[in-house]
């Protein structure tokens, strides 16, 4: 199974997405309640060795998102969970 990762980009001038990412992460912090268990907390997505398949940039696109850049893992993904104990009824 591969896991493949979708970069949303918008346009700018900044340096561009390169082809090979060596590790990425992603953190985000919960805090509504609409949750499974209700939990607040925070996680952390962690993605090694990411290989760029496809750049689907379309810059004549009306809106600011100008398309993905799609990526594949060639290494590992570990996720990392945090909750703050606090259950909300």
């Amino acid at each position: 199974m591969r896991t493949e990762l979708w970069v949303k980009r918008a346009l700018n001038k900044g340096p561009d997405i390169p082809h090979m990412i060596d590790e990425l992460t992603l953190a985000a912090r919960l805090v509504r309640d609409r949750y499974d268990k209700r939990y607040f907390g925070t996680f952390k997505i962690k993605f090694n060795r990411l290989v760029r398949i496809a750049d689907e940039t379309n810059v004549n696109s009306a809106d600011a998102v100008i398309g993905p850049v799609r990526y594949y893992v060639a290494g590992s993904v570990s996720a990392e969970v945090f909750t703050s104990r606090e259950h909300v009824s």
